[in-house]
């Protein structure tokens, strides 16, 4: 292996740690403000200025149940970078695809996550009110199972082509950590290897 890809495996598994850190600490700012650890008192009344002038203001304590909906909007966000930025790399690193008879569970493993980035990336307007990714999947994907057993992570698409992503359609949150965790581990193989 040349020393560019090594510095750029090294780089890619930085990334994987740094951005499944995000989301971790998103889920614990999440859980703080459900049990009301952080209230909206804590950030009081807020005016945001430009050149002298306030162009907008806050006021949590107005709207407590806005607080858990931003705290979720934070984790949800924070959760579609991760998305976009680790199948970037990965896809980027590991450009060569895996054959689902070489190695089913990774080769599953990527198909999730190349699922799920194509959702985020297709965001559609659920209401007026606001859009939600949407999946939209090749149809040689479509209508099939995709397991990594060692995670305990299963994907079902049967039927998912066009209706809204969710993180519990994975097991939640938790499984997307894992299998974010996993195709590190495939990483840090490749760069052993």
């Amino acid at each position: 292996m040349n020393l560019k890809k090594k510095e750029l495996i090294e780089v890619s598994i930085a990334t994987f740690t740094d951005t499944v850190d995000r989301i971790i600490f998103s889920l614990e700012i999440a859980d703080l403000v459900n049990r009301n650890v952080i209230k909206p008192e804590h950030f009081g009344k807020k005016k945001l200025f430009s050149k002298g002038s306030v162009v907008g203001s806050v006021d949590r304590t107005r709207n407590p149940e806005g607080l858990k909906k931003i705290s979720d909007d934070i984790q949800f966000s924070s959760s579609s970078y991760a998305i976009i930025v680790c199948s970037e790399i990965y896809f980027g690193i590991t450009s060569i695809d895996v054959g689902e008879q070489d190695n089913y569970e990774l080769y599953s493993a990527r198909q999730i996550l190349r699922i799920i980035r194509n959702a985020v990336a297709h965001i559609r307007a659920v209401t007026c009110k606001f859009a939600k990714p949407t999946y939209k999947i090749r149809k040689e994907y479509r209508n099939k199972v995709y397991k990594v057993e060692k995670i305990g992570l299963t994907l079902d698409t049967h039927n998912l082509h066009g209706t809204v992503f969710d993180f519990k359609q994975l097991g939640g949150m938790i499984k997307f950590i894992e299998l974010l965790e996993y195709l590190k581990e495939d990483l840090q193989k490749k760069l052993l290897a």
